[in-house]
């Protein structure tokens, strides 16, 4: 609910590519969507399958991604796309005709001169990456987006219909079209009261805790985006170090305000002008600032302040840093600016989708992590084994823990829980060796298989001060 937001009317999964074989795990993000906000969504997108089970067993509402294609005409030639109007032009092509579709697949660039003579550090592509023959690029996307629309306009004008309906003998409407607590409710006590068995989310069985399943989980991370930038960010958790260190993303924007005009957003003549039709009173131009992103927020200070340290001995470390994380405001908000520090290598691809960390190695120290209003006892901490020793150069010469004199040279990975309401968590990076980085400087395809641990790696966690070490070799614990 943290990296989402709370207050979800429609939740879209479109990750066919990457997350088709694993129906388990879509459907374990689906239930939480139902059953972890203030509101229970619609669902968009997904395995049948699931789609399914979540609408015949819990009353789910659920909707599948449209093409858009039906009906579509078929180019035969060039001077048959031109009779065409532009929005069905060139986007179904006969065999003879198939070099028309491609032409403009793709439609942008990474850098566009400005004005006031700013220039990137780093050398700009002509286009952005991943323009491949396999990604049906951006007109099919807005295709689909249109249809989802259609959808939605459609859901709007039964409602108001509904609505004129109910109140042709006047105001107010009956509480049974208004209020949707009953709707909500139905939906998730039947998700929480499933069998482990029902659908597919019992899978997880074995890799993850099953209780997930039927319990909604809260989250903190670094990747993006995110909503609730500062709020549902790892760093919003982590405990200060004795003189006030915390990890924060000091990336600045290599320039303020919007991007410069970009040609490519230009409608082509006979296109509709959805943008024009939406926002009629609504001049998006003239839109206020955003206010800059400031993670050393006091909204987290006082969280921090308000938390109880329960284990004085366990300082946390110095040595942690981000990694990964862009600069800006990176929420998935469609006019967010996001990604422009000075060493992007593409400032007007628009994505804000990163995989940012808080990274650190044997010489980091503790990471303290704070929990508040914990209520089921489960946490999962998800620790990445990818990165290489040159993101973070923090701890770059140090051969001490937090580089102090006569400290241990190496951690051991621990954990401390304190079962109440409020916990903190502490943990020792895992001892084992660094990820070599290419020596050609290539970013390499990072391996989710974790590296040869040493034989003498231990990862420590406790519980009300009872210590539980895990080796090296997978046992019970």
């Amino acid at each position: 609910r943290n990296i989402y937001g709370d207050e979800i009317d429609i939740f879209l999964w479109d990750s066919g590519m990457t997350e088709n074989f694993v129906p388990h795990h879509i459907e374990l993000v689906l239930r939480q969507a139902l059953i972890g906000g203030n509101r229970v969504p619609l669902i968009w997108g997904g395995p049948f399958e699931v789609l399914q089970f979540l609408h015949n067993e819990v009353d789910a509402d659920v909707g599948e991604w449209g093409t858009g294609y039906a009906g579509l005409p078929t180019t035969e030639s060039e001077a048959h796309s031109e009779t065409l109007p532009w929005a069905a032009r060139n986007m179904v092509c006969a065999d003879s005709a198939q070099e028309l579709c491609r032409e403009n697949r793709y439609m942008s660039t990474c850098w566009i001169d400005r004005e006031d003579g700013v220039k990137p550090s780093r050398g700009q592509p002509v286009r952005p990456k991943g323009q491949v023959k396999w990604h049906p690029g951006w007109r099919p996307h807005q295709l689909m987006g249109r249809v989802l629309a259609f959808s939605v306009l459609e859901a709007l004008d039964v409602a108001v219909n509904q609505w004129m309906e109910a109140t042709m003998t006047g105001q107010p409407l009956d509480d049974e079209y208004w209020h949707m607590t009953e709707y909500y409710e139905n939906i998730r006590n039947k998700i929480k009261n499933l069998d482990d068995k029902a659908g597919k989310c019992g899978e997880i069985d074995g890799t993850l805790p099953l209780r997930m399943c039927k319990t909604p989980m809260k989250a903190r991370t670094q990747y993006t985006p995110r909503a609730d930038y500062d709020k549902s960010s790892l760093t919003s958790i982590l405990k200060p170090t004795p003189d006030g260190y915390v990890p924060k993303n000091d990336l600045k924007p290599l320039y303020p305000g919007p991007d410069v005009h970009n040609p490519n957003f230009d409608l082509p003549e006979g296109a509709v002008d959805v943008l024009g039709i939406v926002s009629v009173r609504r001049q998006l131009e003239e839109k206020e600032e955003e206010t800059p992103v400031e993670r050393s927020s006091a909204a987290i200070e006082v969280a921090r302040e308000q938390t109880i340290r329960r284990t004085e001995e366990i300082v946390p470390g110095s040595g942690w840093e981000i990694c990964g994380e862009p600069e800006g405001l990176c929420d998935g908000t469609y006019d967010a600016r996001c990604a422009r520090s000075a060493y992007e290598d593409c400032f007007l691809i628009g994505h804000h989708d990163f995989r940012g960390a808080v990274v650190g190695n044997e010489y980091a120290g503790w990471i303290v992590m704070n929990l508040a209003d914990l209520k089921e006892g489960i946490i999962v901490v998800k620790i990445h084994t990818w990165h290489y020793e040159s993101e973070n150069p923090r701890t770059k010469g140090w051969t001490t823990v937090n580089n102090v004199k006569d400290s241990r040279r190496l951690g051991k990975p621990r954990i401390e829980l304190n079962a109440t309401k409020e916990e903190e968590i502490h943990v020792w990076d895992l001892a084992y060796p660094h990820v070599d980085e290419p020596a050609d400087g290539r970013r390499l395809m990072r391996s989710y298989d974790c590296p040869e641990l040493p034989d003498k790696f231990a990862f420590d966690f406790a519980i009300d001060g009872k210590i539980t070490t895990l080796n090296r070799e997978p046992g019970p614990v």
